[in-house]
């Protein structure tokens, strides 16, 4: 049997810790839970929408834009306006990758994923309503946040 470390893991290309974690999950077993820890430790995406893949460098973009002082200093702005707070950061993501930021591509779902993951971690929680975006920007309608 392996013995897991954050090391190992952090080696592993994100698709194989994918697969550990969903293998894990099946197990249900304490060993399997301390490796899904273990691996959340490492990579906080693998767990969460299959889509997000920060290998993928088109997303590792957008994470960079959503995470900046400038990115999320517009999604609290956007909601302290009443927009979704992807309204403020959607132009910057935009600005910065032009068409390769596209519902065809998934990356305005992505990006989206990533702003509720920051507002989340900013002490917001989802209203559970979606809003129609701002004019101009890429992305259609995204979540409204409130602060908890």
């Amino acid at each position: 049997m392996t013995t897991w470390t954050k090391e190992k893991l952090e080696n592993m290309p994100c698709a194989d810790r994918r697969t550990l974690y969903n293998n894990a999950q099946r197990l249900n077993t304490p060993e399997a839970e301390k490796i899904i820890g273990l691996i959340l430790e490492v990579d906080r995406f693998v767990g969460s929408d299959d889509n997000v893949n920060l290998d993928d460098p088109l997303i590792r973009r957008i994470y960079d834009i959503v995470v900046s002082s400038e990115g999320t200093a517009a999604c609290i702005k956007a909601t302290e306006e009443g927009w979704p707070a992807l309204a403020g950061v959607d132009k910057l993501i935009r600005a910065e990758l032009g068409n390769q930021y596209t519902a065809l591509n998934s990356t305005t779902n992505k990006a989206g994923w990533l702003v509720s993951e920051l507002m989340r971690s900013k002490g917001y929680k989802a209203a559970g309503k979606k809003k129609a975006m701002p004019e101009g920007c890429t992305a259609r309608t995204a979540e409204l946040w409130i602060r908890r």
